[in-house]
């Protein structure tokens, strides 16, 4: 299962500024990974585009949720331009529609939620967690 520990920062996209809370979609070991977490605790997937500026304004909404403080949620963060890959079998897993920026919000398998472009906010983010969080446990 995720650590939820550092993130494994291998890729010129990412930068050392990258929240430590985002853990790199880079493998499908990964993906499988946090697949299996959803079974206990949420996971919200980031899928980012780096070249395109609302996908860039979602990740700062997304940084501005974790600033927010102590989370049970697992974070995990897939960029299409180094994983296209990865970002397709995300797509065809949870039968959704390949968008960036896009959030899939994961309980037990299952996404349960998910934004894309204008409509991922720090606000929005919050929303879906605290109604999905098992226990009424909040982020």
């Amino acid at each position: 299962m995720l650590s939820g520990g550092p993130p494994r920062i291998e890729h010129d996209c990412y930068t050392s500024t990258m929240p430590s809370e985002l853990m790199v979609l880079d493998s499908a070991e990964v993906l499988e990974d946090a697949i299996a977490t959803s079974e206990e605790r949420l996971v919200l997937l980031f899928k980012h585009s780096v070249t395109c500026g609302t996908s860039a304004q979602a990740y700062d909404e997304l940084v501005d949720h974790l600033s927010t403080g102590q989370h049970t949620t697992q974070y995990v963060i897939v960029t299409v331009q180094t994983h296209r890959g990865l970002s397709d079998a995300v797509a065809a897993r949870f039968k959704v529609r390949h968008e960036t920026p896009q959030t899939l919000l994961i309980h037990k398998g299952q996404v349960v939620w998910e934004a894309s472009h204008f409509s991922v906010t720090a606000e929005t983010i919050k929303s879906a967690i605290g109604r999905y969080a098992p226990n009424g446990s909040m982020a």
